[in-house]
């Protein structure tokens, strides 16, 4: 084959690429085999304290339930939080909450959701699902701006719902926890039964964009029933509430999460001898977790509460004062499978390192630079790359990272590859999977084969370079006519 001469300019407009299967039903969840999980109190060294309970013997990708209150909306805070359960592999359900005002967390308000929703929109999230739990025992009023207010309720979390589904189809919307053994005494308190029944009647269509709901299955009343207790005040407090939103005419199949539950124990700032004891308190949530494990409508349970060494939550840490734990912990740290929740990958091309010239047949080495901006930790399981596409005429390498290297969200690395032109033709592409293919097009005629890049320029290039460029396009043109 005769030997023509390329003459190729290559640059790249910044692209942003998407490699994770988006639209996939947020309701598919076969990727989880471990329901374990953990309430914390939002500081990031609980995580690495959460890792040592959950993740002893398996357990990858636990869950952590946290709160997100809209008055500590602080970026930096909440990328570092959710950077660090990426890099020890934890899944959030964040429960957003409002703030304390006189004694009573207040009743949001729509400009309140808009602000909260915009927040979590700027965060890179570890995993594709994003899990929203909307607010907290709405049926007692010290939760509710002082007053209990199921018609309120409903009506905010539909658009709260709404809202957060138009912004990313990703998000995954659950109801409140209610406090199942709160007596009927409007307006301090509602009962399960009767709050679920005015939310239904305010807002018929309530559960159109919820996709599950969070349950607070206690074992009440007092803390102290048997894990084989049955009925809304028990550990199988969320199959009251299943069934009785049924018979409410509510036919969706809706998923439990249950982010609140567990006994308390005797030890605590002062001893409370009619809780159990420390050690006694294995027996109970390995019948609990058992029940939970195999219905299959329960995907998450998460025990209230990791570390808390003061009134009115000391007897329900499973955290010493020293930080050692509880007697009763080791059960959350017994042999489990790891879940595998998808991770959008996602990069962005900065540059490329390419030969001006190019002749068919010879062997051609380039760079390229990538920015990871997805949520994938690049080369963390296996050596990361990104194929090649096979196309006529060409032949190249595909992109792999260097080995032993990882590569963490916002940063960058260099690609190594290699080119070869195997062919003349009109038009010549290449490119690698996920990534934006290149087209060269003939820079002065078909006959000669001389071919330019049809990729717009963002490098800078001056101008009296690019006019000599032109005077050398010019004189190969006038010596290679007949």
């Amino acid at each position: 084959m005769n030997k023509f001469k390329f003459i190729l300019s290559l640059s790249l407009l910044l692209v942003i690429i998407l490699t994770g299967a988006k639209g996939v039903n947020a309701q598919d969840f076969d990727w989880i085999k471990n329901k374990f999980g953990i309430h914390i109190l939002n500081s990031t060294s609980e995580i690495f304290k959460a890792k040592e309970l959950l993740q002893k013997d398996g357990g990858e990708w636990s869950w952590l339930t946290i709160v997100i209150r809209s008055d500590e909306l602080n970026k930096k805070q909440w990328q570092e939080f959710f950077d660090i359960c990426r890099q020890e592999h934890f899944i959030p359900l964040v429960r957003i909450a409002t703030k304390v005002e006189n004694g009573n967390w207040q009743s949001p308000t729509e400009s309140e959701v808009n602000e909260m929703v915009n927040f979590l929109n700027e965060l890179n999230w570890p995993t594709r699902d994003k899990f929203i739990i909307l607010y907290n025992e709405p049926n007692r009023s010290d939760e509710w701006g002082g007053k209990a207010d199921p018609a309120g309720y409903a009506k905010i979390i539909k658009y709260a719902s709404e809202l957060f589904k138009k912004n990313d189809e990703n998000y995954y919307v659950l109801s409140a926890g209610l406090d199942l053994a709160a007596p009927n005494s409007p307006s301090n308190f509602y009962s399960a039964e009767k709050f679920y029944q005015e939310m239904l009647n305010s807002e018929p269509n309530i559960f159109a964009n919820i996709d599950g709901i969070a349950s607070h299955s206690y074992p009440n009343h007092g803390f102290i029933g048997s894990p084989y207790d049955l009925g809304k005040t028990s550990i199988r407090g969320y199959e009251w509430e299943l069934e009785y939103l049924k018979s409410l005419g509510v036919e969706k199949n809706l998923y439990v999460f249950i982010t609140e539950t567990g006994w308390p124990h005797q030890e605590g700032e002062k001893i409370i001898s009619k809780y159990f004891s420390s050690d006694s308190l294995a027996d109970k949530y390995k019948a609990a977790f058992e029940i939970w494990n195999n219905d299959d409508r329960v995907k998450v349970f998460t025990p209230f509460l990791l570390s808390y060494q003061y009134e009115p939550f000391d007897h329900f840490s499973w955290t010493k004062p020293d930080g050692s734990f509880y007697p009763h912990a080791f059960i959350l740290g017994e042999k489990k499978e790891n879940n595998n929740p998808i991770q959008i990958n996602q990069a962005e091309v900065l540059k490329i390192d390419f030969p001006y010239f190019l002749i068919p047949e010879n062997k051609y080495k380039g760079k390229i630079l990538l920015k990871n901006t997805g949520q994938k930790i690049w080369g963390e399981n296996e050596k990361f790359c990104f194929s090649s596409k096979e196309m006529s005429g060409v032949e190249i390498t595909g992109l792999c990272q260097s080995e032993n290297i990882l590569i963490n969200p916002q940063e960058s690395t260099w690609f190594d590859f290699e080119f070869l032109f195997t062919e003349n033709q009109e038009h010549i592409s290449f490119g690698w999977e996920n990534l934006p293919e290149l087209e060269l097009k003939p820079l002065i005629s078909k006959k000669t084969h001389i071919y330019k890049s049809e990729v717009s320029l963002v490098q800078k290039i001056s101008q009296s370079w690019y006019n000599r460029m032109q005077t050398l396009s010019s004189l190969i043109t006038k010596h290679l006519r007949p």
